[in-house]
């Protein structure tokens, strides 16, 4: 009996820790990165390499071209892409360290398959962001974070693309795009982006007390 009643017992605490285990997981799958000071019109003085379209919206994407949740955001956006006319402007921030972080003089950081991916995408133009300065201008802390600014230079959407980490489906902000796309009013204005932070020291805010990260571990392919 004694020792049946030990079996028992180990049996509930093993499945208390893979309860506890799934409900972790399903907490950090839902927690949203953290979100700058997103600028509400096109910067007057846009970086080097980036101008407003006057015919079409201009998407800005902030990436980490090792963050694995990236990878749902691309094929969220390469279906709302899909389904537009005609092709948006598309920037796409790629980080790289820092001049004066040893990893800087990996050249192959930024070589990935996400990286690769958005190569692809019509009208999509890499843009290098070292120490994600650029990201940082329009208020992306997290990869991920999309802005889309109409031909007037208003904002029209700054946020996510995805339901959670690294997840496909219906979301918020793929839905909106696809708005916009076509030339219709976005159904939000923003909405929680999922990723992993674009720098180790990117500060949080009050929708991301913690900024749980994606560990950016994809290899060169």
């Amino acid at each position: 009996m004694l020792r049946n009643r030990t079996i028992l017992i180990l049996i509930a605490a093993w499945l208390a820790l893979i309860a506890a285990g799934f409900g972790a997981m399903a907490a950090y799958a839902s927690k949203p990165g953290a979100v700058g000071d997103v600028p509400r019109t096109w910067p007057d003085k846009a970086p080097a390499g980036m101008s407003l379209d006057p015919d079409q919206p201009t998407l800005v994407l902030a990436v980490h071209p090792r963050c694995p949740c990236t990878r749902a955001t691309i094929s969220e956006l390469e279906r709302a892409l899909a389904k537009a006319p005609t092709q948006p402007t598309i920037y796409a921030l790629i980080f790289e360290p820092a001049p004066d972080d040893p990893a800087h003089e990996d050249d192959a950081f930024a070589r990935t398959s996400i990286a690769k991916r958005l190569a692809l995408l019509p009208g999509a133009t890499l843009i290098p962001d070292p120490g994600a300065q650029i990201a940082t201008r329009f208020g992306a802390l997290t990869s991920g974070h999309t802005l889309v600014y109409t031909p007037d230079a208003a904002l029209a959407y700054s946020g996510g693309l995805t339901p959670t980490r690294a997840h496909e489906g219906p979301n918020t902000g793929s839905a909106s795009l696809i708005e916009l796309f076509n030339a219709r009013e976005s159904l939000a204005s923003d909405a929680p982006v999922y990723g992993c932070p674009l720098c180790p020291d990117s500060p949080t805010d009050s929708s991301a007390p913690a900024m749980a990260t994606c560990p950016p571990t994809e290899d060169q392919p």
